[in-house]
């Protein structure tokens, strides 16, 4: 995308050249008597020749905050390449001569190609108060190329319009231009918005969208953005932008109401693309900080893609600071700092490839980051702190996320929520003193989970609640159930055919501790075939280590609460056991020839479980679904148990392993 943007080589260059013909005369005043009034060659006006060409003062033009300058002003630009404006208030007449089409301004003043309009710190340029709904301070002519717009302000009527309707107001109007710089200037006021980038114009066949280009190379540096109506920006067509160092703030008074709405139009080409935001603010607008959006194009494809932020502030907008949606491509969220916007920090729905990276985003009223119906995205070494509801929230219809490397601290439901998605990795991320659960992950399919550290939860660390298909590894759960003592477990998975291995459950320090380390099922909620392999529940709860409430689970090598080996599947009567008076059962070291003889078990549509005598005695009722292979004594459970042994007992001699 850099070969889109002007290189700092060729602004420089621009620059030296220009300071060649305009010096510092043109901004100094010499003595009047040297420099007598002549008549200008070049416009047939008299001139005072103690300013240069170019600078307004050498045609008599004043900015007195009263005075209609427009065609004075127009008169020079048409004439120099160059134009300065000093100090000074200067009234623009910029009504719409045909108040019809907002894109296809009429009026205000023009610029051409191969031009720059220099500014002073203090000049303004003010719109004449109007009653028409469009209306331009300064824009480039359709089509032009090779301008730059340097320093002073532009303030339209947005408290003086003499109108009720309309949105279109704008401060700097661009129309299919390329090679266009602006730079350290204030647009403010604006009946419609600050800055528009729009598409070439088409005289009198607006939808002929062949006849029509996005502008290209457009850099703005310093540009601020403030107090504007409707936007601080607005992005309609472009191909390769970037905009550094300015704010888009304070916008209100009619929809969208964004700092920048990147948003092509019914009768615009289509497209917006390669635009990069770096080091801007976006803050205190009436609705979200930034809008990256699909219009409704009548049925036609339209694409916004590679759209980047970086380092940049979102904060203290009215809804989301950030809001991608409509089948966008490409956004990437890199460093930034998005806070205390009263809907979600990040909001991604219906978009394509995104990437949030090295992000904070706290404080948001609802989400910190939040993903709806979206494909292919990353959220990656970012923070999600202290938000109103969930840290990082993964809702319906999402497929293929990446979580990596994330810390979500604080927040007031669950850290980390992902809902009725499918083909997610959910990896070495943090959770912290969650409001509700560490991580809940429910009505989803086909999810790998781990790595991850959940500590303090006041319900559940890590919640899985009818997911199917799905690994669950070597997590660390701490320190669940602060709201309730003994209430809930560290880990809860309920759901079918998934495998559960290698995660470690511990009881934690605070005054309220789980119940236990890890429950396969749940009161009321049945799970099937799933697999428990080697997980640590040692001193992970008040009552139970592994506590199992499904069917036809198969569990090998797990340590429970008093640090036993757990091979049994344990069924609802065998459940009211205490924990404390079992002894150890299942101790087998030879655990591929275990797993081989549970297998062949299962195979044949029963469960197994293995104790001693006395413990078999206890269960009472039998469950005609388990086979129950029994132990002679204590001392036998400590010992290998081969795995023939128990096969030959179960199903006889033709079952037996090679």
């Amino acid at each position: 995308m850099s070969k889109k943007f002007i290189d700092s080589d060729a602004l420089d260059s621009f620059a030296k050249k220009f300071n060649e013909k305009i010096s510092e005369d043109l901004k100094t005043k010499a003595d009047k008597t040297e420099y007598p009034t002549i008549l200008d060659w070049e416009t047939d006006i008299v001139v005072d020749t103690r300013y240069k060409h170019g600078d307004i003062r050498r045609y008599g033009i004043n900015g007195d905050g009263v005075t209609d300058v427009t065609a004075a002003l127009q008169n020079v630009l048409n004439n120099n390449d160059n134009v300065f404006i000093p100090d000074g208030v200067y009234m623009i007449n910029g009504a719409a001569i045909n108040d019809v089409r907002s894109d296809n301004p009429d009026s205000g003043l023009v610029l051409h190609s191969n031009q720059k309009l220099l500014l002073s710190d203090n000049a303004i340029l003010k719109l004449i108060p109007c009653a028409t709904k469009n209306s331009c301070v300064l824009r480039i002519e359709s089509g032009c190329e090779n301008v730059e717009i340097e320093g002073g302000n532009i303030e339209g009527d947005k408290y003086e319009h003499l109108g009720t309707t309309g949105e279109a107001g704008m401060g700097i109007y661009l129309s299919g231009n390329k090679n266009v710089v602006i730079k350290n200037i204030n647009i403010s006021k604006c009946w419609g918005d600050g800055l528009i980038v729009n598409n070439s114009k088409n005289v009198g066949d607006y939808a002929n969208t062949e006849l029509k280009q996005v502008s290209e190379n457009i850099y703005a540096y310093n540009v601020i953005c403030n107090d504007n109506r409707r936007q601080g920006m607005t992005i309609v067509g472009v191909d390769g932008a970037v905009f550094e160092n300015c704010k888009f703030t304070n916008t209100g008074g009619t929809n969208p109401q964004a700092g920048v709405d990147i948003e092509p139009s019914p009768y615009a080409v289509k497209h917006a693309k390669n635009i990069e935001f770096i080091n801007c603010e976006f803050s205190g607008n009436a609705r979200s900080g930034i809008i990256i959006a699909i219009n409704d194009n009548n049925g036609d494809p339209t694409i916004i893609e590679n759209i980047k932020l970086k380092n940049c502030t979102l904060v203290d907008n009215k809804e989301s600071g950030i809001l991608v949606t409509s089948g966008v491509k490409n956004v990437e969220v890199n460093n930034c700092y998005v806070a205390r916007n009263e809907i979600n920090g990040v909001d991604i729905a219906s978009a394509v490839n995104c990437t949030v990276t090295e992000t904070i985003s706290e404080y948001n009223n609802e989400h910190g980051i939040y993903f709806y119906n979206t494909n292919g995205c990353t959220v990656v070494n970012s923070y999600s702190n202290y938000n109103g509801k969930q840290g990082i929230r993964i809702n319906t219809g999402t497929n293929e996320i990446r979580l990596f490397n994330n810390v979500t601290v604080g927040n007031t439901e669950n850290n980390i929520q992902i809902i009725e998605s499918r083909n997610c990795i959910i990896s070495h991320n943090t959770s912290i003193d969650s409001g509700i659960h560490g991580m809940l992950i429910h009505d989803s399919s086909e999810i790998i989970t781990d790595s991850n550290f959940i500590k303090d939860s006041m319900e559940v660390g890590l919640y899985l609640l009818n997911v199917d298909r799905s690994k669950i590894y070597n997590n660390i759960v701490i320190g669940s159930s602060i709201l309730t003592d003994q209430g809930l477990p560290n880990i809860i998975c309920v759901g079918d055919n998934n495998s559960i291995t290698e995660n470690t459950s511990r009881i934690g320090s605070n005054t309220n501790r789980p119940s236990g380390g890890l429950s396969i099922g749940w009161y009321g909620s049945e799970s099937t075939n799933n697999y428990v392999f080697n997980n640590d529940c040692y001193n992970s709860g008040c009552s139970f280590g592994l506590k199992d409430m499904g069917i036809n689970t198969l569990l090998s090598t797990n340590i429970d609460l008093n640090g036993g080996i757990v091979n049994i599947h344990q069924t609802k009567e065998d459940e009211a056991l205490n924990t404390t008076d079992k002894t150890i059962v299942g101790a087998i070291n030879e655990i591929k020839e275990f797993t081989k003889a549970i297998d062949a078990i299962k195979l044949n549509g029963y469960s197994l479980w293995v104790g001693t005598t006395a413990e078999l005695e206890n269960i009472g009722e039998k469950d005609p679904n388990t086979i129950y292979f029994e132990i002679d004594n204590a001392e036998d459970s400590e010992s290998n148990i081969d795995a023939n042994e128990i096969i030959t007992a179960v199903f006889g001699s033709d079952y037996i392993i090679n």
